[in-house]
């Protein structure tokens, strides 16, 4: 079933709760690849019915990025969702998700959000505390990872790019994991001795690598990290339920 009207939706949804069904939400942008693949079936073990909203959020976009040309692939994303038996697609239009008026602004940038939940629980110590010269540090590596690494992967997982893009990409990523193995030679995170935030950024941005063909064995300091992040307890227990570990 494909919903785009909150109305419709709302039907959807109370047909749902009359059969008491649990019901879990993949959210994303479209363009799908194997990692959504994965999300979706790891809600399908989690729940009943799985619902996949598909909606390219142009308030995830800045001035200098282009929302047009972010690639929609709606017949591919309908057909891979209808393979996994997905039970709804929610596939709103802009209007219908900002409608005239609507004042309310919610996160989107993933920087923002890890630091929003860091904050949520300070004696984690996933984000050295507000105002401090350790924050701002934290900051940069963030910073670093969302414009630098994270948007370095993007022609890679798109179907509709060049060649050209694609090696263009690789070249790049090379230069930023480099960066990265130089600045982990002598810490065990990006902070120093402490696990934080950053790191788990940069744990799953870098974990791509395993799925569009770079090697990390040119980068030691890079893949004694990937395994140091992913033996802890916690991360190895989400990729376990993703998936992605045994």
């Amino acid at each position: 079933m494909i919903v785009r009207s909150v109305p419709a939706l709302r039907r959807a949804l109370e047909s749902l709760r009359a059969k008491k069904a649990t019901t879990a939400l993949v959210p994303t942008m479209g363009a799908l690849h194997d990692g959504h693949v994965s999300l979706v079936r790891l809600a399908k073990r989690r729940a009943a019915k799985v619902i996949v909203s598909i909606f390219v959020n142009p308030t995830q976009f800045a001035p200098s990025e282009d929302f047009g040309s972010y690639p929609r692939t709606w017949k591919s994303d309908v057909g891979k969702l209808a393979a996994e038996d997905v039970d709804l697609i929610w596939n709103p239009d802009v209007k219908t998700m900002y409608p005239d008026g609507f004042a309310t602004r919610i996160l989107t940038e993933g920087p923002a959000i890890v630091q929003y939940l860091a904050d949520q629980n300070p004696a984690s110590g996933l984000a050295p505390k507000a105002g401090t010269v350790e924050r701002y540090r934290l900051q940069e590596w963030l910073n670093f990872i969302g414009t630098e690494l994270h948007k370095s992967f993007g022609s890679l997982f798109n179907k509709a790019s060049s060649d050209d893009a694609k090696n263009t990409a690789k070249t790049n990523i090379n230069k930023r994991l480099t960066y990265l193995n130089d600045q982990l030679a002598n810490r065990q995170y990006l902070m120093g001795s402490n696990f934080t935030v950053a790191d788990a950024y940069a744990f799953t941005i870098v974990n791509w690598t395993n799925f569009v063909g770079i090697d990390l064995k040119a980068y030691p300091n890079v893949a004694a990290y990937q395994a140091r992040v992913g033996g802890r307890p916690k991360v190895h227990e989400t990729l376990k339920a993703e998936g992605l570990a045994k």
